[in-house]
């Protein structure tokens, strides 16, 4: 008889993107849980930390996770549902322990209830759920822990011990918020990821499988166990290869298949590097709006000097959240050619007295009169040099 779960985690609900709320992205991902969860079997699901954004979320943001374990409770009665406080979390959700728990649904902020552990029965197969919410630090009697291998270690230790006289043979997952790093004593560093210092994996070898939140890639952490973070369901940054599911686990003994459930996101997130001229070309420009309709973009421009009006343009027709130069003017004029020079400034159509105002623009912190004598006779030398250049290599 097996158990299977469905692992998620880092939700960050209330989150803005480069200040665009993402409410209804947030809303659409929680529904395809909720339509995964009515239209699978499952007997847990997971979400192993930061289920909002900030100890203080908008009342929107906390009123959609409401909303989100009433309808699951209604439409799976039988899901055994788990919540940890990740770092971005408050140690205060809101809901009475005793009311949830009448629904299946655990949420541990503190160590209070590490020793409790939720235990799943099916066809006289048991699975034991401990979870570890993220701490900063942490007492116990005269002990004072603020390193995070030394609390998880405690935490490990203590459910060790409890399970082994208490409910040995029974295997074990275990939910927490960490960053986690290698497999071995050899392998830990003490790095930090997002704030969060890093733990030796090795420390959840014993454990069947291990539902990690705060790395928000999807991946495995350990090769010798089964450990695994389950990543975010949207991205919160722009990436070349974006990558955004749940996990399925299965777990059947000792014997674990995990396998990813992709989430589709309502918004794609993409990053665009190119000449903004190419955008502002009519009969481009539908053909990209197609391509891109929907997506949140961020554009990074090569044009050394932008055309006028384009960054409204560009935001009129696509959905850009983040615009900003690949370069800058001093970059591009230090690094180039000559020859690659004239081809960059041609492409950006900008006269070489544009170039040169943008380039002492750049140059300097305070704008530099560009009305005075001497400034103009500068531009004009600066004007003549280019073109001859640009004559000679045309003669070439």
């Amino acid at each position: 008889m097996s158990f299977r779960i469905l692992h998620t985690a880092d939700w960050h609900l209330g989150k803005t993107f480069h200040d665009h709320s993402l409410i209804e992205d947030q809303k659409n991902f929680l529904a395809q849980i909720k339509n995964h969860l009515a239209q699978n079997i499952y007997d847990a699901l997971v979400v192993s930390g930061d289920i909002f954004d900030r100890e203080n979320p908008p009342r929107e943001a906390f009123n959609m996770f409401g909303d989100f374990l009433h309808e699951i409770s209604e439409i799976c009665p039988d899901l055994a549902m788990f919540f940890i406080k990740g770092n971005h979390d408050s140690t205060n959700f809101g809901y009475p322990r005793s009311l949830i728990r009448d629904k299946k649904i655990y949420i541990s902020v503190d160590e209070t209830n590490l020793l409790e552990p939720v235990i799943l029965e099916k066809g006289g197969e048991k699975l034991a759920v401990y979870q570890f919410p993220f701490m900063r630090e942490l007492c116990d009697g005269d002990s004072f822990y603020n390193v995070q291998q030394e609390i998880v270690s405690w935490a490990v230790d203590k459910i060790k011990k409890f399970h082994s006289e208490n409910y040995a043979g029974i295997p074990i997952v275990f939910s927490t918020h960490v960053t986690a790093l290698g497999h071995s004593e050899s392998e830990y560093d003490a790095n930090s990821v997002g704030f969060v210092e890093g733990v030796n994996a090795g420390l959840f070898s014993d454990f069947v499988y291990t539902a990690l939140g705060h790395i928000h890639k999807t991946q495995k952490c350990s090769s010798k166990s089964n450990v695994y973070y389950s990543g975010a369901p949207l991205l919160y940054y722009f990436d070349a290869n974006p990558e955004t599911c749940f996990l399925d686990v299965t777990i059947e003994g000792s014997n674990v298949s995990v396998k990813k459930i992709p989430f589709k996101p309502l918004h794609p997130v993409l990053r665009i590097n190119d000449f903004v001229n190419d955008y502002l070309q009519e009969n481009v420009t539908e053909l990209l709006k197609e391509k891109y309709n929907g997506c949140y973009l961020e554009f990074v421009y090569k044009d050394p000097v932008l055309p006028e009006n384009s960054r409204s343009s560009i935001k009129k027709n696509f959905k850009v959240l983040s615009f900003r130069p690949e370069k800058t003017i001093e970059d591009q004029m230090m690094e180039t050619s000559l020859k690659e020079r004239s081809k960059i400034v041609r492409k950006a159509r900008v006269t070489p007295e544009e170039l040169f105002d943008a380039f002492f623009d750049e140059l300097h912190k305070d704008k530099v009169n560009h009305d005075t004598e001497i400034y103009g006779e500068a531009r004009n030398i600066f004007s003549r040099i280019w073109k001859e250049s640009l004559d000679s290599q045309a003669e070439e």
